[in-house]
């Protein structure tokens, strides 16, 4: 099967599967979650293989790491949690989250839509985006522009490993150790502001990118 068929069929179904575990209908929403994301990270390395996570380009992961974590921290108030670090939370984190997503999106999907160039790149983005649609319209704003700094950094040369480094540390930090108790500015502000910025950064790495390319290439 070729892998737009593959991911398509990952995409629908997951979508679906995580509207059930989120409907609180499930007499074990946890096990399904353990579950659901195992059999997403093996189907996953069947269709993009082991020997294709790559570090690569680290710097690249993590700039996206430090420039996501500078905004949640400039747009919203964070509290410590220590007492909240533990050994499963940070596997489910860094790898039946964010490796599932980067294998997925930044692996297969982003390689199915490389050769469309830029506007595969913002397709790449969308789809990210729209896989969080059962956390609400402004999560799909959200990840979609956060997914655009991934994009870029993965066509930039970061490996899937970095990023689901970095993408690992952003989710266990935000939502575990050091997650964000308010924001500073109004809702309203703070999705078309941070949503915004991200989405300039990822095109000025672009630009700088090019720009290097075109310079080194005379």
């Amino acid at each position: 099967m070729r892998p737009v068929y593959h991911f398509t069929a990952f995409l629908v179904l997951s979508v679906v599967a995580i509207g059930i575990l989120r409907s609180g209908s499930l007499p074990d929403a946890n096990l399904f979650f353990w579950i659901l994301t195992g059999v997403q990270l093996m189907w996953g390395l069947l269709v993009f293989p082991i020997k294709s996570l790559r570090l690569g380009r680290i710097g690249a992961a993590l700039a996206v790491l430090v420039a996501v974590q500078a905004l949640q921290y400039a747009f919203n108030f964070h509290q410590w949690r220590p007492e909240a670090f533990s050994v499963l939370e940070i596997c489910r984190y860094f790898i039946f989250v964010a490796l599932v997503e980067e294998v997925w999106f930044r692996g297969v999907l982003q390689k199915i839509v490389a050769k469309i160039g830029l506007p595969g790149l913002a397709i790449a983005s969308v789809l990210f985006g729209l896989y969080h649609i059962q956390s609400g319209w402004t999560v799909v704003l959200t990840t979609t522009a956060v997914g655009s700094v991934y994009v870029v950094a993965r066509h930039l040369g970061a490996g899937i490993l970095s990023l689901a480094l970095a993408h690992g540390a952003m989710n266990w930090l935000n939502n575990t150790v050091y997650p964000p108790v308010g924001l500073r500015v109004d809702p309203s502000v703070f999705y078309v502001a941070f949503s915004t910025t991200c989405v300039i950064a990822a095109l000025l790495a672009l630009a700088v990118a090019g720009y290097r390319r075109r310079r080194g290439g005379g």
